[in-house]
């Protein structure tokens, strides 16, 4: 099983774990009451790859520093064993051939209350791709009762 999957098994077949480890972050800052918290944006956005994997769409979240636009902004991203602190978020958006205006963003405490309502690390409203498709909100987590979970195991 993924990282992340034993919280949404509707998780991408993908090997990303971007959604858990940025959510993961943004609340470890509200647990430890973070003196620049209000600083601080969970992103999701569609992010068009580059090399072998050229114009495949894919959703993604990273953390962004910084009010105002991604001129004035900073790029955090720990996904995938990175280590990018402090990019320019103009640079990352170049990068990632992300349309600014499709990027949902998220406070502390909007990630907090989206993570207990939809009850997974994200995306939780629709990413609309620069290419204009939209992509559908993550279905929530639907829990298995132990005796159907045993049948399966028993079946297979």
């Amino acid at each position: 099983m993924k990282k992340g999957q034993e919280y949404n098994p509707d998780l991408p077949d993908g090997d990303g774990d971007c959604f858990v480890t940025h959510a993961q972050f943004v609340l470890g800052l509200t647990f430890r009451s973070a003196p620049d918290i209000d600083r601080w944006r969970l992103c999701h956005g569609i992010a068009i790859g580059q090399g072998p994997i050229s114009g495949v769409e894919f959703a993604h979240c990273w953390l962004e520093k910084g009010i105002g636009d991604i001129y004035s902004t900073t790029v955090t991203d720990m996904s995938n064993g990175n280590d990018i602190y402090d990019l320019p978020a103009v640079v990352y958006y170049s990068i990632g051939n992300i349309a600014p205006s499709t990027v949902m963003r998220y406070t502390a405490e909007e990630t907090r209350k989206n993570m207990l309502k939809h009850q997974h690390y994200g995306p939780w409203a629709s990413l609309k791709s620069p290419t204009e498709e939209v992509r559908p909100e993550r279905k929530p987590l639907k829990k298995v009762p132990k005796a159907a979970s045993k049948r399966t195991k028993k079946a297979s």
